[in-house]
């Protein structure tokens, strides 16, 4: 499992020590390897935003189990854990793991191009978009879109979750999807909406 990625030893011992210069220098090198990895799990920027969130806290908490002999498969382990926390986060959604989910080698053969920065800053603002779009929702509409825009769950399990009919769940969608094209970014955020399959 071998990756082109490069960063220097000294810097992976300054993040394996804590070192926060290390650490961003990390990040700055290694995103566009998880999003690679993560955009196999999530549609919606949103969730796959969250996503990188996890990765990289969990990262820095791990840091320290890195074998200081082994520093030169950081990629390696990198995309395991990533790996690993997006099925972690599947399963406590319920969600089904399908087949190849579970396969270690996944994520490190095709790496994007760079521009970790832009995206960070067009993730914020996609997740902004959210935020307000779901601020604006009665209780019960947010739960609904918290539940299946934002989790990704199906109309089955919301359906008990909320206690509401599938042809409620249908409904609201409909209306929800309908309100959300105004805006783009929420649609961009949201996996343009009608890619949720019900």
């Amino acid at each position: 499992m071998a990756t082109t990625l490069k960063t220097s030893i000294e810097t992976l011992e300054g993040f394996r020590g804590g070192a926060g210069a290390a650490f961003a220098e990390v990040v700055r090198a290694y995103t566009p390897m998880l999003r690679s990895i993560v955009s196999r799990y999530w549609r919606g920027a949103f969730q796959r935003e969250e996503a990188m969130q996890e990765i990289w806290s969990l990262a820095y908490r791990r840091r320290e189990s890195l074998d200081p002999s082994r520093l030169g498969e950081f990629a390696a382990w990198l995309a395991t854990l990533a790996r690993n926390r997006c099925v972690d986060l599947l399963r406590k959604q319920g969600r089904e793991i399908g087949p190849g989910f579970d396969d270690p080698s996944r994520g490190l053969e095709s790496l994007p191009a760079s521009g970790g920065q832009e995206r960070s800053v067009e993730a914020s603002d996609l997740r902004a978009a959210v935020e307000a779009f779901a601020q604006k929702l009665p209780s019960k509409w947010r739960s609904f879109f918290d539940l299946h825009f934002k989790k990704e769950l199906g109309y089955e399990e919301i359906s008990e979750k909320l206690d509401i009919s599938r042809a409620r769940c249908k409904y609201l969608k409909r209306v929800l999807v309908n309100r959300a094209r105004k805006n783009k970014k929420l649609m961009e955020a949201l996996g343009r909406g009608d890619s949720h399959a019900p």
